[in-house]
């Protein structure tokens, strides 16, 4: 069996980094992979490109998998149905889609994303100035319309015409499943990449730890829903000696903008703002020594879909603290006990669990250990390798989906 994997999206981004992993781990397992850069921008000329790219390997592949969030396929709806309606009509083998991020898909939001929490009301602020600002554009309420039946006809591709439909969890599939003229949505959870932290220096000059430091770090894109304010409210409930990482950058929009400018203004009220490092894009030398030296790794989300973020945590081994989502509570489903739990959103239980968790310090990590079993690139390469098995020699995406 030959296997195309699209890398979809700038070498940084998480989905490209996904498929360039998977198809490494599938690689291992001994199966002919081969990897095509698939960066599609909203440019026609340069996405037509790319999908040319794609579709001159898919004659000598079996089955094409590619990785799909709006995001990497060109951003707004008409360039993204454009370019999955290219895909799915001329390649040549079956394809395969992992759809990251579902629950912002059309319709999503109240079946995938029911106990997502506000965030505080300095970040709502922010964020409703910014949306209201954006909305003034006649031209943005002219084509509300337009690019809402174009989402429609983005999802419907996306549940039709693909061989085979990937998500993280359940919760995710039953949405997809209930939609009109969907198939089986196949269930892998993301993998956790395999990872040996070893010894490193107990300091670092671009972060100006202390070596005698607690650590508690947040990692990935700053932005309201990832909750990285309940971190720094529960700043003066740790040890003085304590120390928050906010390990990313905000998301490139005026909402995170604000958002991460309401966390700093948080810190300086709350008398913390020197026991808060952050760091920005960390590339992957300096993200191995802040996890090595993480003591305790937070995951305040107010809503998810699947996370990568949780899973590099478990790959470094590090005690968790994450909020407890539909999406989040199948890893307590895998794993009794190999993650802590706060009710999602609620200051008071994570300021406690967070307490907690320092005095409860690393543990023995048996209950993380079997997750790590479940989620290891070995079984995710096989759950998907049987996926590629069960795809029929010929590609119904030959032909788009009809307009709703």
């Amino acid at each position: 069996m030959k296997l195309l994997y699209p890398l979809c999206g700038d070498p940084t981004h998480g989905l490209h980094r996904y498929a360039r992993l998977l198809s490494k781990g599938v690689a291992e397992a001994g199966t002919d992979c081969q990897t095509v850069a698939c960066a599609l921008t909203g440019d026609e000329a340069v996405d037509a490109a790319a999908i040319d790219a794609v579709i001159d390997l898919s004659r000598d592949a079996d089955v094409c998998h590619y990785q799909f969030n709006p995001r990497v396929w060109g951003g707004g709806a008409a360039s993204v149905l454009r370019n999955l309606s290219a895909l799915h009509q001329r390649c040549a083998c079956p394809c395969v889609v992992t759809i990251h991020d579902a629950a912002e898909l059309p319709g999503a939001a109240r079946t995938l994303r029911p106990r997502r929490v506000a965030g505080p009301a300095w970040a709502q602020g922010g964020y409703t100035t910014a949306v209201r600002d954006a909305l003034r554009s006649g031209v943005r309420h002219a084509r509300t319309g337009r690019v809402r039946k174009l989402r429609r006809r983005v999802l419907a591709e996306l549940s039709t015409a693909p061989a085979a439909r990937v998500v993280f969890n359940r919760l995710e599939a039953s949405f997809l499943e209930s939609l009109p003229g969907a198939g089986r949505v196949e269930v892998v959870p993301h993998f956790v990449e395999p990872r040996s932290l070893g010894d490193g220096p107990p300091s670092d000059a671009r972060f100006d730890i202390p070596e005698d430091a607690l650590v508690v770090t947040s990692l990935g894109f700053i932005h309201e829903r990832k909750g990285s304010d309940l971190l720094i409210e529960a700043l003066p409930k740790l040890p003085r000696n304590a120390i928050a990482v906010l390990a990313g950058e905000p998301v490139r929009s005026r909402q995170a903008a604000a958002y991460a400018d309401g966390l700093r203004r948080l810190a300086e009220q709350l008398g913390v703002a020197a026991r808060v490092r952050w760091t920005g894009f960390l590339e992957d030398e300096a993200l191995e020594w802040v996890l090595r030296r993480t003591d305790i790794a937070v995951c305040p989300f107010r809503s998810v879909s699947a996370s990568g973020t949780l899973s590099t945590w478990l790959s470094a081994g590090k005690p968790i603290l994450a909020s407890r989502l539909p999406q989040l509570e199948e890893y307590e489903r895998l794993a009794p006990g190999a993650i802590r739990f706060f009710k999602a959103g609620d200051q008071t239980r994570f300021s406690q669990e967070l307490v907690a968790a320092v005095s409860a310090g690393p543990g023995d990590g048996a209950a993380a250990r079997g997750l790590l079993q479940r989620l290891s690139m070995e079984q995710i390469a096989a759950d998907h390798l049987a996926i590629y098995r069960g795809c029929t020699a010929v590609s119904p995406g030959h032909v788009s989906a009809p307009t709703p």
